[in-house]
């Protein structure tokens, strides 16, 4: 029995490329004097509980991630702003060549519906094709230029492909448990039906591999150094996490907790429990 035969489920996928109105827009805006406000905050803390044995590896995990967000919080209000819209990169790409390319096509329209001959048409044809080409190539140097020019390219790359959505349409589709049952009953045969026929099967597979027993692989401690290089080695993105928080930010606070940070994690390894990050 599936507890989904007591669902009714409605689907609604909306597309749009609208530009939207100026809102409201919550953020936290980082500055130079909030991130020193926030690394003093860290430096006077008292970690002590860090060494507290009658505490647990997650509980330390919670007090230490509980105290540094509420560190952000008070470092880096939210600000209530007047937001725009998002910037555009629309017709950037239309450039002076690709406006001479159409006022020839234009006139070369003009010829061919005054004369219309096959010579004539062969050339509209043809040069039509290449600014079709044109236009396409501008359109992909652009956006590649402004994906690598963004600080965050992931977000540049949805905002690409958003723009270049054309679909503006709302889109329902009704669902019924049985349907909605059945595609996750099927997808998996479907998928399987669908790979190519291998000449081993997994046991086969596993029977003949020859494993080097001198191969061991086992949970150490890490140092304070270790910890450091890791952190230091991370991509100054200005994206967030979870925690809306940027490798910058962490990068700024490192010398005031790599201690807390690192006994934290030998403790986890020390009792094999990692702490879920929600």
């Amino acid at each position: 029995m599936s507890d989904h035969m007591a669902q009714v489920n409605n689907f609604e996928i909306i597309h749009s490329t609208k530009r939207v109105n100026s809102s409201l827009k919550l953020s936290k805006p980082i500055t130079n004097m909030s991130k020193f406000m926030f690394y003093r905050l860290l430096e006077n803390c008292d970690w002590s509980f860090i060494d507290d044995g009658l505490k647990t590896a997650e509980e330390k995990f919670s007090t230490f991630i509980t105290t540094f967000l509420n560190y952000i919080d008070c470092s880096f209000p939210a600000k209530v702003r007047k937001g725009g819209c998002t910037r555009s990169i629309a017709r950037r790409w239309y450039n002076g060549r690709l406006k001479n390319m159409h006022d020839v096509l234009l006139v070369l329209n003009g010829c061919y519906k005054r004369v219309r001959n096959d010579d004539l048409r062969k050339l509209v044809s043809n040069y039509r094709k290449l600014y079709k080409v044109a236009l396409q190539n501008a359109k992909i140097a652009t956006n590649d230029a402004f994906i690598k020019a963004s600080s965050c390219k992931s977000k540049a790359i949805w905002q690409v492909i958003k723009q270049n959505n054309n679909d503006n349409q709302m889109h329902t589709q009704n669902r019924t448990p049985n349907e909605f049952n059945n595609f996750f009953v099927q997808i998996a045969g479907e998928i399987s039906a669908s790979l190519p026929v291998q000449n081993n099967d997994p046991i086969t597979y596993f029977s003949n591999f020859k494993i080097n027993n001198s191969t061991s692989f086992d949970f150490q401690e890490i140092s304070f150094n270790e910890m450091r290089d890791t952190v230091s080695s991370i991509n100054n993105s200005g994206c967030r996490d979870h925690f809306g928080i940027t490798a910058d930010i962490v990068k700024s606070v490192l010398n005031v907790i790599i201690v807390p940070l690192t006994k934290i994690i030998n403790a986890c390894t020390y009792e094999i429990q990692f702490t879920p990050m929600n």
